[in-house]
C-alpha cells in the first residue's frame, strides 16, 4: 500500500512585501529540508511535485513555490522555512531545475545563513523554439496543459532582457564551505554539456559533479 504523505499550502513574504505561494511536503518527524526552484517560466506544478515526493519518502521536507509573477504567487525568505519546528535547521538544501539551478547557486553564494503594461511574447513558438534562440519540444506546453499544470504560454520581453544579462559564472566563485552537487546531462543542448564543467570548476570544495549518461536537458 502506497504511503500518503502530507502536503500543505504555504505563503511567504519577500523583502519587498510580495507574497510567494507554494506547498510544503512534510514528513512524519523532524528532519532535513530542501527548497526546490522550478525551471524557466515554469510554475511549481510542472515536474517538481513528483521529484519532491521522491525526496519526501526518505524523510526530506521539501518546499515548492511559484516565483513572483507565476502561478499562485504575487517570496519566501529562507529564514521563515528554517524556523518551522519540524525542520532540522542544520540541514537545509537548495535544489534547482534549468534556470532554477542558477538561482539556487546564486542564493548559495550570497546567503551564508549567519508604468506601462509589459509586452509579451509566446514562451514556446509553434516550431518548438523560444525567443532567445533555444529549442525545446514543440509539444511541451500542450502536454503540461493536458495534465492540468497551470501554465501560460507567454513571457514578457523584459524577462528575456534580464535573463541575457544574468551570468552565474560571476557568482559561483563565492560559494565556499557549502557542499554542492551538480548533475549534468550528457546530451544537454539548451545548456551545453561542455559549458557546465566550467561553472563547476569555479566552485570551491566540497563539491561533486555527476554526469547522467545518455540523458538530455529535462530527462
Amino acid at each position: 500500500m502506497t504511503r500518503v504523505l502530507p502536503r500543505v499550502d504555504a505563503g511567504f513574504k519577500t523583502l519587498d512585501g510580495m507574497t510567494l505561494r507554494g506547498w510544503v511536503l512534510s514528513t512524519s518527524q523532524r528532519g532535513p529540508a530542501m527548497i526546490m526552484s522550478p525551471g524557466f517560466n515554469m510554475p511549481k506544478d510542472a515536474m517538481l511535485p513528483d521529484l519532491a515526493k521522491w525526496f519526501q519518502e526518505p524523510g526530506i521536507i521539501t518546499l515548492l513555490f511559484d516565483p513572483r509573477g507565476l502561478g499562485a504567487s504575487d517570496g519566501h525568505p529562507r529564514n521563515d522555512f528554517k524556523e518551522n519546528p519540524i525542520v532540522n535547521d542544520t540541514k537545509l538544501a537548495l535544489w534547482g531545475l534549468y534556470l532554477g539551478d542558477n538561482i539556487t547557486l546564486a542564493a548559495t553564494a550570497f546567503d551564508r545563513l549567519d508604468g506601462e503594461d509589459p509586452m509579451y511574447l509566446p514562451y514556446v513558438n509553434e516550431d518548438g523554439s523560444i525567443p532567445n534562440g533555444l529549442q525545446i519540444a514543440v509539444e511541451l506546453i500542450p502536454a503540461l496543459e493536458r495534465v492540468g499544470v497551470p501554465i501560460e504560454n507567454r513571457i514578457s520581453i523584459q524577462t528575456y532582457y534580464r535573463s541575457l544579462s544574468w551570468n552565474i559564472l560571476n557568482l559561483v566563485e563565492h560559494i565556499c564551505s557549502t557542499p554542492v552537487m551538480m548533475v549534468t546531462p550528457e546530451l544537454d543542448v539548451p545548456c551545453p554539456t561542455e559549458d557546465q564543467p566550467k561553472c563547476y570548476a569555479l566552485m570551491k570544495k566540497p563539491k561533486k559533479l555527476h554526469i547522467l549518461e545518455g540523458r538530455g536537458h529535462l530527462d
